[in-house]
């Protein structure tokens, strides 16, 4: 159905997180299903899917002339601990959330994303739990985020020619590394795995055609 994206107060919301700290960390309330029922947008359609970023810092992908050297990125203190995006998640699965994405920036890159997808794996069972990624760092990690209780993942691959890809990310990165790294989620059971293109006229247009390469 129609997918939440959250921040705090819209629809479309994102949420950032980090390791737990004991000092900020929050009880974990037990799940509740508020009388005013499941969230609905404005057709009166539920909502099912929450989509939670928890870093805002990514390895490429992101327009350099936004996101420079001197970008200020946000605190450690301001960052949500895991506790706090369980509990966020618990308030959602009792408004009818059935799906929750785990985001970025490039999720991989926060430091026991495992740990955090075991919590939400035990706290919220039947939720089908999802990443998107670059898959810049998949590989190495497929094999711990499917034992954790990861379903499946969504790659972003903008090109399947090494040269635009290449230009693309901005950093040099091979398009060989990625479809490694699918082939390693797929072959751990993290599937289907689906695919993000982002299409920018003049540099990969030409590949967006069903059955035209990437």
């Amino acid at each position: 159905m129609t997918t939440q994206h959250t921040t705090t107060s819209t629809q479309h919301t994102t949420t950032s997180a980090i390791n737990s700290s004991s000092e900020r960390s929050l009880p974990i309330p037990p799940p509740e299903r508020d009388a005013a029922g499941p969230v609905v947008d404005t057709r009166r359609r539920g909502l099912r899917d929450l989509r939670i970023s928890f870093t805002d810092r990514c390895t490429y992908c992101m327009p350099k002339e936004v996101f420079g050297a001197d970008y200020q990125f946000l605190p450690h203190a301001e960052l949500l601990t895991f506790e706090e995006i369980v509990r966020l998640a618990k308030i959602f699965r009792g408004h009818g959330i059935e799906k929750i994405r785990l985001t970025g920036g490039e999720p991989l890159l926060r430091k026991g994303l495992e740990t955090l997808v075991e919590m939400l794996a035990n706290e919220l069972p039947g939720v089908d739990l999802t990443l998107t990624t670059n898959g810049s760092a998949l590989k190495a990690k497929a094999r711990a985020l499917k034992a954790a209780g990861l379903t499946r993942i969504t790659v972003s691959l903008d090109s399947l020619d090494d040269a635009t890809f290449r230009t693309m990310n901005a950093v040099d990165f091979p398009v060989a590394k990625v479809l490694e790294a699918i082939d390693a989620a797929a072959g751990e059971g993290l599937a289907p795995v689906k695919i993000n293109m982002v299409v920018k006229r003049g540099v990969n247009d030409r590949h967006r055609r069903y059955g035209s390469p990437l």
